[in-house]
């Protein structure tokens, strides 16, 4: 349970920080503000290019502290369970690997691999591919064949309603850029590849990021229950079938077999989850390379920080990353996904 609301939050986060940008400073360039540079930018993606690709690498550090409740059988009760606390202590090094694709007018590919140092291998995240094509995303981890489908478009309609923006286009208006607590303001230029840029760094307001999330969150938490319930009856269902299996074997029942996982209400874990998002801090800074010619970016630095308590964990993570865009207007290929290559997954309506 503990990974289906960090995996939400997550989620969240990004499709937030997917819709953010910046509020104009007084100073220009080419007679813009750093704000109306941007603006300008994310216009000629939206306008001028129907296909690009990005690749990119984010260094992530995450440090666990605290205690949590675990369960393990009883070795003077046969079939029952002993509760006891567990220390965590944990200082994770974690490297992520994106390459993507985009098509006009809102169809996106990522793949999305890990690598650690000091981490065993089988608690490495697994790699993963999504697909988002006209509100619908696919998406399908490591050494699975099939793909889950879920519709989008409800979610996105409330974050529609909350920002101005579903986050699927990136023309943005300087009052959805105010609303989202963005502060934009012009570093010195840079040369690349013997390129001149300018360089917009963009400073995220962290109690403005609070806030639209947290109000996101409580708007379409009800469509991610959906979710969270059928995932749990799919395990449910596979839990059974292997009891029964067991059962064919041998007439004895492990503890194992026993223990059921108590199901958390939607809205025990709804309250949960503000409570995690009240304990929450996040900083989010960008810095956005525009070729001084184009007007494009083309390259974006990242490094967020985000500290939250669940209970009586406590986490702390930083990340710094570097990401670049590049083929613009060249062919693009996505995978072809047919009604047989889907698992069943009910929709967020």
């Amino acid at each position: 349970m503990k990974n289906k609301k960090i995996a939400l939050l997550m989620i969240l986060i990004f499709i937030v920080s997917m819709t953010m940008t910046s509020m104009a400073e007084e100073i220009t360039k080419d007679g813009l503000t750093a704000s109306e540079m941007l603006i300008q930018s994310n216009d000629a993606f939206t306008n001028q290019y129907t296909t690009f690709k990005v690749n990119g690498t984010m260094s992530m550090n995450t440090k666990t502290t605290g205690s949590m409740m675990t369960k393990k059988p009883d070795p003077n009760n046969e079939g029952q369970f002993i509760e006891e606390e567990k220390k965590i202590n944990e200082n994770v090094d974690m490297t992520m690997s994106q390459e993507g694709i985009f098509e006009k007018p809102e169809k996106l590919y990522m793949k999305t691999t890990f690598s650690t140092k000091n981490v065993p291998e089988k608690k490495i995240p697994p790699s993963s591919e999504m697909i988002m094509d006209q509100g619908v995303m696919y998406t399908r981890i490591e050494g699975k064949i099939k793909w889950v489908k879920i519709d989008m478009n409800p979610m996105m309609r409330e974050i529609k309603k909350i920002t101005g923006t579903d986050g699927t286009s990136m023309n943005m208006t300087k009052e959805q850029m105010e609303l989202l607590g963005m502060y934009a303001s012009y570093d010195e230029n840079k040369v690349i590849d013997g390129k001149e840029y300018y360089v917009i760094n963009i400073n995220m307001d962290s109690a403005a990021l609070k806030e639209i999330t947290s109000k996101a969150m409580d708007k379409i938490y009800d469509q991610f229950g959906k979710v969270i319930e059928e995932a749990e009856k799919i395990e449910a269902q596979k839990a059974k079938e292997t009891q029964t299996k067991a059962k064919t074997k041998t007439t004895e029942t492990t503890p194992e077999q026993i223990h059921q996982k108590p199901k958390m209400d939607k809205e025990t874990l709804k309250q949960q989850m503000q409570e995690m998002f009240s304990k929450m801090n996040m900083n989010i800074t960008y810095k956005y390379y525009i070729n001084k010619e184009t007007k494009m970016y083309e390259f974006m630095d990242i490094a967020q920080t985000m500290d939250m308590t669940m209970g009586k964990i406590h986490m702390q993570t930083t990340s710094t990353g570097t990401y670049k865009y590049y083929d613009f207007n060249k062919e693009v290929t996505f995978p072809v996904i047919n009604a047989e290559d889907l698992q069943n997954m009910s929709p967020l309506q």
